[in-house]
């Protein structure tokens, strides 16, 4: 039957594969059998990576979703640098989508993305999500010739 070879580093340290005919004649079986041959030894001895765990945050972060217009030759990585740079309390940027047609200029893309803001100890409130917001736009539209929110 069909067979493979397990092997880690170079070494061998296990067989699986599908019972031959042959044996399966002999011991009248309905189906071949898979069958599976493991160095569970070899397997417990290798080095386990130690699991590392972030807690799980207690306050609620808030969402701000954007969408800017710029230049066709603006990359996504520049637009998630200098928002990078830009947002105080940022924990998440997620690139959303690019469109272009009606209400976009030709030449232009408009980028749409979310970010997540969360303060350590405190709920943020809604002014203070909407400025960190702000504060995003105005870094763009000034470092990106050309750019406007959408």
């Amino acid at each position: 039957g069909a067979a493979a070879r397990i092997t880690v580093g170079g070494k061998q340290i296990g067989l699986m594969g599908v019972v031959g005919d042959e044996e399966v004649k002999k011991h009248d079986l309905v189906v071949a059998p898979a069958v599976l041959e493991v160095d569970f030894g070899f397997i417990t001895a290798l080095p386990r990576k130690r699991k590392s765990y972030t807690e799980l945050p207690r306050f609620p972060g808030v969402r701000r979703d954007i969408a800017i217009v710029v230049p066709d030759e603006v990359l996504w990585s520049r637009i998630e640098t200098l928002v990078r740079e830009s947002a105080e309390m940022m924990k998440e940027i997620s690139f959303e989508s690019i469109y272009r047609g009606k209400g976009v200029d030709g030449g232009k893309k408009s980028v749409a993305f979310s970010m997540l803001f969360r303060a350590e100890g405190r709920s943020l409130t809604d002014d203070e999500a909407n400025a960190m917001r702000d504060n995003v736009v105005a870094c763009l539209t000034s470092a990106i010739e050309g750019s406007a929110l959408r």
